[in-house]
C-alpha cells in the first residue's frame, strides 16, 4: 500500500491508466473541436494521396517503377483529402507539414522517422547519414510549399 493514497500498487496503476486515457479523450476532443486531424489521420490522408498519384500515373500508361512523385504534390493532396474529410484547411496544412518535413524539435532526431536514427546496427541501406538532406533543400521546399497555396494540378 502506498503510504499517502492508501492504494496498492495494482490499485494506482488501474487510476494512472484512468486518468491517461481521460488525458488522450480529451486531447482528442480538443484537436476535433479545433478541426485539427489527429496524426495517424495525416499519415492516412498521405498515404491515400500517394496511392492516388500512383494511380494517376500507371492509367495514363507509365510503368509503376518509373513514376516518380512529387512530395509537394503528395502534401497538397494530402490536405485537400483532410478538407475533404472535414478538417480545417489551415490545420490540415501545418499538419501535414509536419508530418512530411519532421518540423518538430523532438522528430528532428529522428523520433517517428527511423531512417535517420544512428544506431549501433546502422548500415547504409538502413539509414540515412545526418545531413543527407541539406538544410538549404528543406528551406526552399519550405518556402515553395507555403507559397503555393494548394494548387494542386496534375499529380504525379
Amino acid at each position: 500500500m502506498h503510504a499517502h493514497t492508501g492504494e496498492t500498487r495494482s490499485q494506482r496503476a488501474a487510476r494512472q491508466r484512468r486518468q491517461a486515457a481521460a488525458r488522450a479523450r480529451a486531447y482528442r476532443r480538443r484537436r476535433k473541436l479545433e478541426r485539427r486531424p489527429l496524426p495517424r489521420v495525416v499519415d492516412a490522408a498521405i498515404t491515400e494521396s500517394f496511392s492516388f498519384m500512383m494511380l494517376e500515373a500507371t492509367d495514363r500508361g507509365i510503368p509503376s517503377d518509373r513514376v516518380v512523385v512529387s512530395t509537394l504534390r503528395v502534401g497538397q493532396l494530402a490536405v485537400r483529402i483532410l478538407v475533404r474529410d472535414g478538417y480545417d484547411k489551415d490545420q490540415s496544412r501545418l499538419a501535414t507539414a509536419e508530418r512530411l518535413l519532421s518540423w518538430e524539435s523532438d522528430h528532428r532526431t529522428g523520433g517517428h522517422v527511423p531512417s535517420v536514427t544512428a544506431s549501433a546496427h546502422q548500415t547504409p541501406d538502413r539509414a540515412f547519414p545526418k545531413g543527407a538532406i541539406p538544410d538549404e533543400w528543406m528551406s526552399a521546399f519550405i518556402d515553395r510549399w507555403q507559397s503555393k497555396d494548394d494548387d494542386v494540378q496534375d499529380v504525379a
